[in-house]
């Protein structure tokens, strides 16, 4: 072990492992294989490990935390990487090892669990002893992977992970192909590049490697070598999401209305006269490509439009954030502005209860995190912001847990329509719309028609939207709405039997509430909800019996109601568990009647009791 800076010390391990001296205690970053820990021992025998800090998930690199765990030392994570290290059974039981096209580096993830004292979350501030860390967001070796960058004797030295081996080179470049035959993991590693840099560091500290004491010609000449390897794959993608990165501001809609240029779903800010700001939806940062595998380290919300906005109008954060719809694209980057600026979320009554409580739903393209809402607003009441009026109506025509959201600005009425339907670019057709409709997001066939009848009530002057150029509205555009909506009914009414049996377009007969119902520790009885819809144009006696495991009781076991033509009903149903049991994601079932049609087990909840790993996602309980 030598000392590379004041009370900086390098142990050389499975990677290099670095113990910092402080008043309060030792503090380690990275595991290694933890014969540190012998090292500690006889170099420092009064001091006492306080915290064990990790910059990414790689074997080599953690394999020794459980004996950290032991010793009783904090350890910290990677949030975006949790489930690798506290939920490694289910992570590699779902890990798919067939017709596998994922080319994350997980395979190197750790074979047993730990139980971390604390995420290390992007942009955070984390105290560690007298030590104060700020966690950045450095993906590239891994989709989650983080650096440390603390201050000492006036010099900002960085533990970089394995985002620089040395000048120009990396350790690892088979890493960054995150999909297949891609570079994926370069164009997040340059961007990862120019956030070190941004902190200007005087020294580099990496996971392989030596000590970099000159930061900015090891960091510069890396960048240049990857953007080699970029412009040689010649992928325009590839090079586009590197030039967009560069350019990306904000784009004047109206003289107080701007579109985020760096927003993926798109994300733009009304400006007040007090100097505010407001977000229509908050999702990703446009410049990161995502593999096909949805795992929640490739779905990485970053900070995007803050910059700008303090350039051009001395706007430090985003004040409220509303949203047009519950799908992560839109949304992903809510927590991420509540923890670091207090943004309050204000949001359609209709999806409130899904943004607070997730796990609770299962339709497509949910985020996991909870968001706090701080005001649930009903469909057609008016509500002000700053100068700025506001009301919001029923969507739905891309999922039902969505609003339209009508405002005033700049002597214009506007209207956000969300994904609800795409332009004639996309078709390039001037008569017909870019449907984008999605069944299990709760389809009904009406929905695009009611939008568009509310559309041409409105006369907006111009309809924003999620994913597509602004549009200037006119008779020929609303004329255009109506008609599409018009042929969604028309169509789906030729295809389905909606006269004998009608669940409309989305064909869901029953759901269970919460979707992801959880025993923690000893308590053994929880309530569910189900719903269920009636298809038939007269109204039904239902029954509805719970399908559990063995050794299981459902309270009551059925239920008997009457439910109206195309109505729907909710019933309430207590499931108790066996006192010692321990499954993870164990289905449960409803099987219906209606008016003697036997329907069967037409909804299903994953149960999860006392699992020991604690993960919200991946090995976890929701999972």
């Amino acid at each position: 072990m030598r000392e590379i800076a004041k009370n900086i010390y390098l142990h050389r391990d499975t990677c290099n492992v670095y113990v910092i001296e402080t008043k309060t205690g030792l503090v380690v970053v990275h595991a290694g294989n933890a014969s540190v820990l012998k090292k500690i021992s006889s170099l420092f025998p009064a001091e006492k490990v306080i915290a064990c800090l990790n910059t990414h998930h790689f074997r080599p690199v953690v394999q020794g935390l459980p004996l950290f765990e032991e010793n009783n030392i904090d350890i910290y994570v990677p949030y975006w990487e949790q489930d690798m290290f506290a939920g490694t059974t289910g992570f590699w039981q779902e890990r798919q090892t067939w017709i596998n096209y994922d080319g994350r580096w997980d395979r190197y993830s750790p074979i047993k669990s730990v139980k971390p004292k604390g995420y290390l979350r992007d942009y955070e501030k984390i105290e560690i002893g007298e030590l104060v860390f700020e966690v950045i967001p450095t993906a590239g070796p891994t989709p989650g992977a983080i650096s440390l960058s603390f201050e000492i004797d006036g010099r900002r030295i960085v533990f970089t992970g394995d985002i620089v081996y040395a000048a120009g080179k990396v350790w690892n470049l088979a890493s960054s192909q995150w999909n297949y035959n891609d570079a994926y993991g370069i164009c997040s590693w340059i961007q990862s590049i120019r956030e070190i840099s941004a902190r200007r560091p005087g020294i580099l500290l990496p996971c392989h490697g030596e000590p970099m004491f000159s930061p900015e010609e090891s960091l510069d000449k890396l960048e240049r070598n990857l953007m080699l390897a970029l412009n040689y794959r010649a992928r325009p993608e590839e090079i586009d999401a590197i030039k967009t990165q560069e350019c990306s501001g904000l784009v004047k809609v109206t003289e107080h209305l701007y579109l985020d240029g760096a927003s993926g779903a798109q994300t733009f800010y009304l400006i007040s006269e007090s100097g505010k700001a407001m977000a229509i939806d908050y999702g990703y940062e446009i410049p990161s490509l995502r593999p096909d595998k949805h795992h929640f380290s490739t779905r990485r919300p970053l900070l995007h439009g803050i910059k700008p906005l303090r350039d051009m109008f001395g706007i430090e954060k985003i004040d409220v954030v509303i949203p047009s719809h519950i799908h992560d694209d839109h949304v992903c980057g809510v927590p991420l502005l509540q923890r670091l600026f207090g943004t309050e979320l204000w949001c359609a009554e209709r999806f409130t209860d899904l943004l607070e409580n997730p796990y609770k739903y299962n339709v497509q393209c949910i985020w996991p995190e909870p968001m706090k809402v701080h005001r649930s607003i009903p469909f057609g009441k008016e509500f002000q912001w700053e100068e700025y009026k506001f009301i919001l109506h029923p969507s739905g025509a891309h999922t039902f847990y969505s609003a339209m959201i009508e405002f005033k600005a700049d002597r214009k009425t506007i209207v956000h329509t969300g994904d609800q339907q795409g332009f004639s670019d996309e078709v390039n057709r001037s008569d017909r719309f870019f449907h984008n409709y999605v069944y299990q997001n709760r389809l009904r066939r009406e929905e695009m028609k009611d939008a568009a009848r509310l559309l041409s009530t409105i006369r907006p002057n111009l309809i924003i939207s999620g994913h597509w150029n602004t549009v200037r509205v006119n008779d020929k555009i609303l004329k255009t709405l109506h008609k599409a909506g018009t042929e969604q009914i028309e169509i789906h009414e030729l295809l389905l039997p909606i006269n004998e049996f009608d669940w409309n377009c989305d064909h869901i007969g029953a759901e269970i509430f919460p979707y992801h119902l959880e025993f923690p520790g000893q308590d053994q009885s929880q309530s569910i909800k189900v719903k269920i819809r009636n298809p038939f144009r007269e109204a039904k006696r239902a029954r509805i019996q719970m399908v559990l495991p063995e050794q299981w009781k459902a309270t009551p076991i059925i239920h008997k109601i009457r439910v109206e033509p195309l109505g729907e009903r909710a019933v309430e149903f207590v499931i108790t568990v066996p006192k010692e049991l321990q499954v993870r994601r164990q289905p449960i079932a409803v099987d219906v009647t209606l008016g003697g049609h036997p329907l069967g087990q037409i909804a299903e909840a994953l149960v999860t009791a006392n699992w020991p790993e604690e993960t919200r996602w991946g090995g976890g309980a929701w999972g």
